[in-house]
C-alpha cells in the first residue's frame, strides 16, 4: 500500500470516526472502499455515455426490425 495524505473538515473526520465499521477496521479501510465504490460509478458512467453516443437515446431495435419481437421462442425444460 502506498501512504497518501488527504485534508478533511474536522466535522466529517468525527462523523467518519464515530461509524462503528470505522472503529472495527480502520479509516483507511473504509476510505479505500468508498474510493472504489467511487472507480466503480465513474466507470459505469462512462460505459452508459459511450454507449449513448453510439446508439443514442433510442428504444428497442428499431424500425426495421419491427414486428419480429414475438418471433423467438424459448426452449421449455
Amino acid at each position: 500500500m502506498k501512504p497518501i495524505q488527504i485534508t478533511m473538515d474536522p466535522q466529517l473526520v468525527e462523523r467518519l470516526d464515530a461509524q462503528d465499521e470505522v472503529k472495527a477496521r480502520g479509516r483507511s479501510a473504509v476510505i479505500r472502499d468508498a474510493v472504489e465504490a467511487w472507480l466503480q460509478r465513474k466507470n459505469e458512467e462512462r460505459i452508459v455515455a459511450a454507449y449513448r453516443a453510439a446508439y443514442g437515446d433510442a428504444e428497442g431495435l428499431g424500425s426495421e426490425w419491427e414486428g419480429w419481437e414475438e418471433q423467438g421462442s424459448w426452449l421449455d425444460g
